[in-house]
């Protein structure tokens, strides 16, 4: 019962762990590919017109 118990609650920690993680690289995985659509009509019009 205690191994089992013990077994549960680190199977929930990990994926506890997993998702938190999983949910910053999406986040800033978002935020960088808006950056990016941001940024390159501007770099492409800024090398366009020098």
């Amino acid at each position: 019962m205690n191994h089992e118990s013990d077994r549960r609650a680190f199977m929930i920690y990990l994926g506890a762990i997993l998702l938190v993680g999983l949910v910053i690289v999406f986040g800033a995985t978002l935020s960088w590919n808006s950056i990016n659509i941001i940024n390159r009509p501007t770099q492409s019009s800024t090398e366009a017109n020098p």
